[in-house]
């Protein structure tokens, strides 16, 4: 294993992620992957500097808008200098508070609360809602109602896009820099499903989805993204919503697959071999394969 690229990886084979465990955490220049989205807050501290605007763009089925539940501690995550102090951030008051501070669905409020210029400019591209203009509140499925924290009043434009097709659409706009800053780019794999079927939405075709990965490539190439966070989301992804030992990555991964153009040579290889290992991706159906 190749540890430049291990930000963190957990001993044996990756398991349940789950709101607040994490298996693994692979970084290459400003991509972090992992299969926990808390994560992505560690790779938006390394990268973004706390004084500058971006524009945050999310991408995933759900809006990852949790409060979380000791505010008072919120601004000093940012001092956490290595991963596992970053790690402990879920146990805060776990004594008191039977969820964790920082968890996959809190880590949006935790960095807005503390760094508020990196949210100058908001997208969401979700399943669950459609934003107003007010971003007060949003309408979800049919099925359900919503209402999101007041702290995020107060960005100068926010927008909230539900169609599928928008993705290459906003991607098109990244390329030719049509954003008002650099983009802190937070993708979740399972945007691409049906979370509560568990499978992969009808339109995202393998071809599909080749199309978002040469945008997104190209994307990265033209400088305008200051970081990209990916969560691989297994449970989320999964066919049968289950986690154990190796099970469960092969949905999620028969996405990521399509994405690896955006690591070098070098990183790829590191990557699927890991994955092949700890996880049950089928060795024989990559995209990619790791050659020697």
């Amino acid at each position: 294993m190749n540890n430049q690229y291990w930000t963190y990886i957990t001993e044996g084979n990756f398991s349940k992620s789950q709101a607040a465990s994490v298996n693994f955490l692979f970084n290459e220049r400003n991509i972090y992957i992992s299969d926990n989205h808390l994560c992505a807050l560690w790779g938006w501290l390394h990268e973004c500097n706390p004084n500058e605007e971006y524009t945050f763009i999310h991408i995933d089925h759900h809006n990852d808008l949790k409060i979380p539940n000791i505010v008072d501690r919120l601004k000093s995550i940012g001092n956490a200098k290595t991963f596992d102090n970053f790690l402990k951030y879920r146990e805060i008051h776990m004594d008191i508070y039977e969820e964790p501070f920082l968890s996959y669905d809190t880590y949006i409020q935790i960095a807005h609360y503390s760094y508020p210029k990196w949210f100058d400019e908001i997208l969401f591209l979700t399943k669950e809602c459609n934003f107003t203009e007010t971003f007060n509140e949003c309408r979800l499925n049919p099925m359900k109602d919503c209402k999101l924290s007041d702290s995020f009043i107060g960005a100068k434009e926010k927008k909230g896009i539900t169609n599928s097709c928008q993705l290459e659409k906003v991607l098109e706009n990244m390329i030719q820099g049509k954003f008002q800053h650099k983009v802190i780019l937070n993708l979740d794999i399972d945007y691409f499903f049906d979370c509560d079927l568990h499978i992969r939405d009808s339109y995202w075709s393998n071809e599909k989805i080749d199309e978002v990965a040469e945008l997104l490539n190209t994307a990265m190439e033209s400088g305008n993204v200051q970081v990209l966070t990916i969560a691989m989301s297994p449970e989320c992804c999964s066919e049968d919503g289950k986690s154990n030992d190796k099970s469960s990555y092969q949905p999620s991964w028969g996405i990521m697959e399509h994405l690896l153009r955006i690591l070098t040579d070098n990183a790829k290889k590191e990557f699927i071999t890991i994955m092949q290992e700890k996880t049950n991706i089928n060795k024989n159906s990559q995209k990619y394969e790791n050659k020697n």
